[in-house]
């Protein structure tokens, strides 16, 4: 398996949309709307160049007939581009392009993509973001509102973009919800996908529902309603709500973020398949309570957090002033050094007060419904069916241009390291962003287990991360698994144990 690893410290997201490369390449000559911009574009090149490392159409690399994706995409195939589109930049992250894919990153894959076919193709762009995202500020923000413009209007390309969501809330600027609605959603409608039995949820489903036979441990996705996603889980029984042009889709090209995540350690290419469900509430991210309660909500069981608990689910159900308020003491609760000094440090209730909702490493409930969407992909036929046939392929490019470490994957610190990712098997790819982030994959779930194969059927779709070669000009990164060196990613709270020792890291910020 085969992963590209390109690091080039001087690239930066382009300025000026459309995002034309820097110069006209041999091979792009041939499209009619082919033309260089006035400045370098490193990002377009930098993608070419994964397409060069992976070795696509070798033999005819450097001449006009240069191909590279020709063997990847077929005409008349239907294509969806999946970005992260998660959520608009709060105040804090304005302008630093590190929550969510940029669209010059978009432009190469889409041009490639066009080469391959001809134009015989049909490619949509599309996502389920928050339901609090202002995707509109997020496709102005990351120029894919203009990149959209120009193949409509001066290509001629029929490219059209699909917000997923099924669910729309507006928020008031001291974050209480203003309003909740229903949203459009896919214009081609939704498919309800049986996983049942084969679920990686099933194994840890109980029998009963605390809404109606006194079930007091549920599963729960921070800010939707539980009741929605106690209808959707049960025993042999586990269902997504999956877009139908994802669904009707011949191949997947999988464009993320790279971002560490509170609750799965990161979030690239396995992760980033959350958005192809339109129904937030079918995703199960945690289970209510500690590990003793058969929870994994925080490590240990504890009067603060329980209490915590109740206020958010009151306040994702309601939206009462009086649960907005309980929720802004447990903010305070959680910073007070009183409250620290009171109970001491050792206190299991100190020790879980930067933790809640599941985000931490002993989170075994969100690997699960990873699992479960990556099998969805590969495996559901257009009609929802999971079969033994594959019905679907994938390739994937990483935006790490602007990454983000830390408390990923809504409030990240940026990273500016200049890195492209490129693959066609997205554990490999993971894994690989991983361990150049300096993170430990074998302690990240949802690639230990799908390394294991004991949970999912997409196992013919992955190949032994033992089999993984890299290839990059860095001959660092040419050795990334012989080679003590890494970026040093700081990981998210609640995450320490994954990281790799530090002494070799060779990162910046």
């Amino acid at each position: 398996m085969r992963v590209g690893i390109i690091q080039d410290r001087q690239m930066e997201y382009p300025r000026e949309a459309p995002f034309h490369p820097g110069e006209i390449y041999p091979e792009i000559a041939r499209l009619p709307w082919a033309r260089a911009a006035e400045s370098p574009n490193r990002v377009y090149a930098g993608v070419r160049r994964g397409f060069q490392l992976l070795g696509l159409d070798a033999g005819r690399e450097g001449t006009p007939e240069w191909n590279p994706l020709a063997a990847i995409v077929r005409p008349g195939e239907r294509v969806l581009i999946k970005p992260n589109l998660v959520l608009h930049e709060p105040a804090r992250l304005k302008g630093s392009g590190a929550l969510f894919t940029h669209a010059s990153v978009i432009r190469p894959v889409v041009d490639y993509v066009l080469l391959a076919t001809g134009g015989d193709c049909t490619i949509t762009i599309g996502d389920c973001p928050l339901q609090e995202a202002n995707l509109a500020q997020v496709l102005e923000a990351n120029g894919l509102e203009a990149l959209l413009a120009f193949y409509r209007m001066v290509a001629g390309v029929p490219l059209s973009f699909v917000d997923f969501r099924l669910d729309r809330m507006d928020l008031r600027p001291d974050g209480r919800v203003a309003s909740r609605g229903s949203a459009p959603g896919d214009p081609a409608g939704n498919v309800t996908v049986h996983v049942d039995g084969l679920s990686a949820l099933d194994p840890i489903t109980r029998g009963g529902d605390r809404f109606s036979e006194g079930y007091q441990q549920a599963f729960a996705v921070a800010l939707y309603d539980q009741r929605r996603t106690a209808v959707r889980h049960a025993p042999g029984r586990h269902e997504y709500v999956l877009p139908r042009t994802a669904l009707e889709a011949d191949i997947v090209i999988n464009i993320p973020k790279l971002k560490t995540h509170q609750k799965a350690g990161l979030t690239v290419c396995m992760k980033n398949l959350v958005g192809i469900n339109a129904d937030k509430s079918c995703l199960p991210h945690y289970r209510e309570g500690a590990p003793e309660d058969g929870g994994d909500e925080y490590p240990r069981k504890n009067w603060l957090s329980a209490w915590n608990r109740r206020a958010r689910r009151r306040l994702a159900e309601s939206n009462r002033v009086v649960w907005f308020a309980v929720s802004r003491t447990w903010r305070f609760l959680k910073t007070t050094l009183l409250t620290r000094a009171v109970l001491g440090a050792g206190s299991p209730v100190v020790q879980n007060l930067d933790i809640a909702a599941g985000a931490w490493d002993g989170n075994d409930t969100l690997w699960r419904t990873i699992l479960d969407l990556n099998t969805i992909l590969y495996f559901a036929d257009r009609a929802g069916r999971i079969g033994g046939a594959p019905c679907r392929r994938s390739f994937f490019v990483v935006d790490g241009v602007v990454s983000g470490e830390g408390n990923g994957p809504l409030l990240p610190v940026p990273r500016k390291d200049g890195v492209i990712l490129v693959g066609a098997d997205p554990l490999a790819v993971d894994v690989v962003a991983a361990r150049l982030m300096g993170l430990d994959w074998t302690r990240v779930p949802q690639l230990r287990e799908a390394a294991r194969r004991e949970h999912h059927r997409f196992s013919e779709f992955l190949g032994d991360p033992a089999t993984i070669e890299t290839v990059s000009d860095d001959p660092r990164w040419r050795a990334l698994f012989r080679s003590p060196e890494h970026l040093g990613y700081e990981p998210p709270p609640g995450w320490y144990g994954v990281r790799l020792p530090a002494a070799a890291a060779t990162g910046s910020r």
